[in-house]
């Protein structure tokens, strides 16, 4: 777009005459800037982006936006000033998109958005030129910078929508305007925050809400707290799951080695054929059902479909499973619920192993409910056939404490490398180890430490 758009969308006020210039990039981290680049200083509660102008101006920046103006401006440089740098990002992503008319599919659910984002992106790319969000770019910044992005070679977009209170989700779809929103699952993150269930599927709801007559609308149908959705519907609804309300519906499911299949029913289509996907777990069914949702919705090619899913990746620390020093690991050391914990355990159950053993960090923002949360999913893990437990942080000692009283070897620490020293000594060869836990409580520190050490006692053990 051309800097006088970019001018006329913020309302800024411009401190000299310019000559008009195509703009290339719009950059919020000097880091990244290039030359030519247009820099816009965000304001934190950690930092501080003004604090960078002088930076972005050497390393060769064109213009800058900012709220404060320090005099004397300095030559050769366009600055901007504006209210609210922030709403000046958002203003100008949201002015970008608008100019391309391509679906837009925007995620969110309490659990797996990411995951969904991949396999969505995964499935549509094989019959058409895709742009999906980096990692978990779901928030007021991330959203913007992948929506900047968009160029003419996108045929789709798709994006996750974060939440962290009433009213966020709403925001961020008035940025994307999207043309197809899914919601995966309502479940007791961020109940700390929102305080109630109620409330939490009220926020995920903004993203219904905000789609018109002429959008699509895809909702879980086996989760009560997102098919009750469809009243506030204004869009086409198209429902996907394993139940009879399904449009999109799995059956005869088998977990592989690899993998899982599975045959699925699109009622839209008319047709039923087989799917492959190579992630475990029964979560991941509904995750490939959701893309296979999109992908009807577009009338996207089926086989082409089916070949993405086959081939589908997902974002790091999300259940990766690796076969290293004669023992099975799953890093899905990102984030944890008590949904997602009970995904996981799942998952762990399902595989083999000599001994299956947990290393579980705090589920955290539970609020009011942490204790009686983290007792519950002590109680779980004994029930789904855990050998050993070792849980870290504050709150999963009621884990520890609630797994111990139903018969399972529990360790409890409050600092990492505790937890790594007392692993090394319990892991043998053929256990299968879950490493899962909040991302405050980072979990992969403990699981990388000691897979140094592992390698270490391995290269003593053959050298």
């Amino acid at each position: 777009m051309k800097f006088s758009e970019i001018c006329m969308v913020i309302d800024g006020s411009v401190f000299r005459p310019y000559d008009d210039f195509t703009v290339k990039n719009i950059c919020t981290d000097t880091r990244s800037l290039q030359e030519g680049d247009v820099f816009i200083a965000l304001a934190g509660e950690k930092f501080d982006g003004h604090d960078f102008c002088k930076d972005a101006i050497q390393k060769g920046a064109r213009a800058v936006i900012v709220m404060k103006v320090e005099l004397p401006l300095p030559e050769n440089i366009i600055v901007v000033q504006v209210k609210d740098t922030l709403k000046a990002y958002q203003d100008i992503a949201g002015y970008h998109r608008s100019k391309y008319e391509i679906p837009l599919i925007a995620v969110t659910g309490s659990t797996g958005k990411t995951t969904t984002k991949d396999i969505i992106a995964s499935a549509l790319e094989s019959s058409m030129k895709m742009l999906k969000s980096h990692a978990n770019f779901n928030n007021e910044i991330g959203l913007p910078a992948t929506l900047l992005q968009i160029n003419s070679s996108h045929k789709a977009v798709v994006v996750e929508l974060g939440m962290r209170g009433l009213g966020q989700i709403r925001e961020l779809a008035e940025i994307a305007r999207p043309t197809i929103g899914v919601i995966t699952n309502v479940g007791k993150t961020h109940i700390e925050l929102l305080g109630s269930i109620e409330n939490i599927m009220k926020a995920k709801r903004e993203l219904v809400e905000a789609l018109d007559d002429t959008g699509i609308c895809i909702l879980n149908s086996d989760d009560p707290n997102v098919f009750f959705m469809k009243d506030y519907a204004s869009a086409n609804l198209i429902f996907y799951g394993m139940g009879d309300e399904a449009d999109i519906q799995a059956h005869d499911i088998k977990q592989e080695e690899n993998g899982m299949t599975f045959e699925c029913t699109d009622k839209l289509r008319a047709t039923t054929f087989s799917v492959k996907i190579p992630l475990l777990g029964r979560h991941n069914i509904y995750n490939a059902l959701c893309a296979i949702a999109v992908c009807s919705a577009l009338d996207a090619d089926i086989q082409s479909m089916l070949e993405g899913l086959a081939k589908a990746e997902i974002s790091a620390m999300r259940q990766n499973i690796r076969h290293i020093y004669d023992m099975t690991i799953i890093d899905d050391t990102y984030n944890a619920s008590p949904d997602s914990m009970k995904s996981a355990l799942e998952l762990l159950a399902s595989l083999p192993g000599k001994r299956r053993i947990a290393v579980f960090g705090d589920m955290l923002e539970l609020g009011d409910i942490a204790a009686e949360e983290h007792q519950r999913l002590g109680e779980l893990v004994a029930f789904s056939g855990v050998d050993i437990l070792l849980t870290i942080g504050n709150k999963s000692y009621h884990t520890s404490t609630a797994a111990a009283d139903k018969g399972v070897r529990t360790w409890h620490f409050k600092t990492h490398h505790l937890a790594v020293d007392t692993a090394l000594g319990i892991l043998e060869k053929g256990d299968t180890v879950l490493f899962k836990g909040s991302r405050g409580i980072q979990v992969e520190e403990v699981l990388n430490v000691l897979l140094e050490k592992l390698k270490e006692r391995n290269e003593k053990q053959t050298g």
